[in-house]
């Protein structure tokens, strides 16, 4: 066989472990072709399944089994493990029509795999604040804080961090189901502990516009300026322990 018929039997091969209905024949071979190809498939809705609890649980199983087959068939896997599998199931999920009752259902989805990202990332330096103090107050303000790699944030214009939260305590649900949320704007943060648990904070008004404001590029002195529009009493010490607690800022660069 040539490289290059080689390379189209492969590209074949995969096309059909990930189609909605490979092409199959009575033969053995693919008998046995068809069992791989289901075995691949349901491996990769279960790894949806394990990524993506709420949005499990909000839209029912058999909801969630037809759009993870949907997204299953249309991006097969690009790494190896498992836990890399649904990056892109978020944004498949704000244009999947099924889901355009729930409009906050992609956050949600955003949400946990920021979780999953923040978990299984390579670790990296969190920002020394002690180090901050040995700058000149020019110096300081003009300081670029970058996010932590870990790290995300992600704005919302539904609150997804009490939607979450409820997920994770029984008595909270059941609230939840009595009284269901509105819309209402937040950025949620989402980190990760030193000893590796996936963190999620949400963050409101002057708080949020200096988080953000970082994210940006903004120097530090800027964004505690935008975080004063908010409120006259901001506090950028104390704001700053939080995130350096929170393991929400890297590196730095002036």
């Amino acid at each position: 066989m040539t490289d290059r018929r080689l390379a189209e039997f492969q590209s074949r091969f995969a096309e059909r472990l990930f189609a909605d209905a490979p092409i199959f024949s009575a033969s053995t071979a693919t008998r046995g072709y068809a069992i791989h190809a289901r075995n691949i498939r349901n491996s990769l809705v279960l790894a949806l399944e394990q990524s993506f609890p709420v949005v499990r649980a909000l839209v029912g199983d058999a909801f969630f089994v037809e759009a993870a087959r949907c997204f299953v068939s249309n991006s097969p896997p690009t790494k190896s493990w498992l836990t890399a599998y649904g990056r892109g199931f978020p944004e498949f999920l704000s244009a999947y029509q099924p889901a355009s009752t729930l409009p906050y259902l992609a956050d949600i989805a955003e949400l946990e795999w920021a979780r999953i990202r923040a978990a299984f990332s390579d670790d990296a330096p969190a920002i020394d604040l002690r180090a901050l103090t040995l700058l000149s107050p020019n110096a300081l303000m003009e300081l670029v804080v970058n996010l932590h790699p870990c790290a995300a944030t992600i704005t919302t214009s539904f609150p997804i961090y009490r939607i979450w939260m409820a997920h994770q305590e029984p008595d909270s649900l059941e609230e939840l189901k009595a009284t269901p949320p509105g819309p209402g704007n937040e950025i949620v943060l989402v980190s990760r502990s030193a000893d590796g648990e996936a963190l999620v904070s949400r963050f409101e008004a002057a708080r949020a516009t200096f988080l953000i404001a970082l994210t940006k590029g903004v120097p530090l002195g800027s964004s505690w300026s935008r975080a004063l529009d908010d409120d006259p009493e901001f506090d950028l010490t104390s704001a700053l322990q939080e995130l350096a607690m929170l393991r929400a800022l890297g590196s730095s660069s002036r």
